[in-house]
């Protein structure tokens, strides 16, 4: 369907976004657009008609954007198995530990992107979740020299990236 979309935009000028999973305001302006260069071909029961279903269509992704609100990546698979509890602490430092001694195990990178305009801007919180949720999956007590980028993305609405490394504590 978006390929039929495209070719259609090409031909006749209108509004496009060549992007996956356009989002439904997008296609209801595109409809709007449509609709009005459009008025000599239908009708105005069938427009009628045409502006509900798009109406409706934007009123129904407002109320589904609270299923899907943020989107958490990282280079460490979540796949491996887990060498620490869930219940134990794991110190995030944006510093190095100088006064303890510590074994380098792997670098970690997250990234927490909001999915839509709706919610909030991810938090140095759920930045520093995800690191401790990828500290324990390679067996790490701290991650340390912790950096937090934060903006807004070509394929997000807003991000925090956090970058660490991962360490073993001695004893």
């Amino acid at each position: 369907m978006s390929a039929l979309w495209l070719c259609f935009g090409r031909a006749t000028g209108f509004l496009v976004l060549e992007m996956p999973y356009r989002t439904l305001l997008a296609w209801y302006l595109n409809l709007i657009e449509f609709v009005s260069y459009s008025y000599v071909l239908f009708n105005e029961k069938t427009l009628m008609k045409l502006n509900k279903v798009a109406l409706l269509s934007v009123v129904c992704a407002v109320l589904t954007s609270g299923c899907a609100s943020y989107r958490t990546s990282s280079n460490i698979a979540t796949e491996a198995s887990a060498v620490q509890s869930t219940n134990s602490t794991v110190l995030i430092s944006e510093g190095s530990l100088s006064d303890r001694k510590y074994k380098e195990i792997a670098a970690i990178e997250v990234s927490v992107k909001k999915l839509t305009v709706f919610h909030k801007d991810p938090t140095k919180e759920q930045a520093n979740e995800a690191l401790t949720e990828k500290a324990r999956v390679i067996g790490a007590d701290a991650v340390i020299n912790t950096t937090y980028k934060s903006g807004v993305g070509l394929t997000t609405w807003g991000y925090i990236d956090a970058k660490g490394t991962g360490v073993k504590l001695a004893d």
